[in-house]
């Protein structure tokens, strides 16, 4: 668990603020998914 930052704040903010699944259905993000998102949050 990391005191200084919450996964799930982090998840909500990119899923229900910025809408990555609907972005990800742009031409300039289609080489992205939602689950791309999710790897590179707990890879970092």
């Amino acid at each position: 668990m990391n005191l200084i930052l919450d996964s799930r704040d982090q998840k909500f903010v990119l899923q229900e603020l910025l809408h990555t699944e609907y972005l990800c259905r742009m031409p300039v993000w289609s080489d992205f998914s939602p689950d791309m998102f999710d790897m590179v949050l707990n890879e970092a």
